[in-house]
């Protein structure tokens, strides 16, 4: 990424974007970075977008740098150590009631609320803004 960040593993994969933690070279900081082929698409581009929306949501990680290098697009974004995959993988696929006390399932849980609350407002505001 320009000889900004140094990769150090995978940590996802998803349907559009491999992730991997990342050490950002200038400052030592660790942080998440998302590559997608450029020929695969711009969904980085509209997920960088609505995080920049978003960006006062609590909970939510903040974009720090985003472009395109060689082949791939890219989207530098706060590292935040765990995802839904991990946890039901740790919980072997089901959400019990032992999981869903979990502080990390409900840090994960009441951030999927806020984000549906701030979603549908910003839908109905563009919704009303257009007709």
């Amino acid at each position: 990424m320009a000889g900004k960040y140094l990769l150090q593993q995978t940590i996802g994969q998803g349907g559009f974007a491999d992730v991997y933690k990342a050490q950002e070279i200038k400052t030592g900081q660790i942080k998440a970075i998302k590559l997608e082929r450029s020929m695969a698409g711009d969904m980085l581009f509209y997920e960088g977008r609505i995080l920049q929306m978003l960006k006062d949501v609590p909970g939510l990680p903040r974009v720090y740098d985003s472009g395109f290098e060689g082949d791939f697009n890219f989207l530098a974004m706060d590292y935040c150590g765990f995802s839904l995959s991990s946890i039901l993988s740790l919980c072997g696929g089901k959400f019990t009631s032992k999981v869903v006390k979990n502080n990390y399932t409900r840090q994960f849980v009441n951030l999927v609320s806020i984000l549906f609350h701030y979603l549908n407002k910003y839908t109905l505001a563009a919704f009303s803004i257009e007709t």
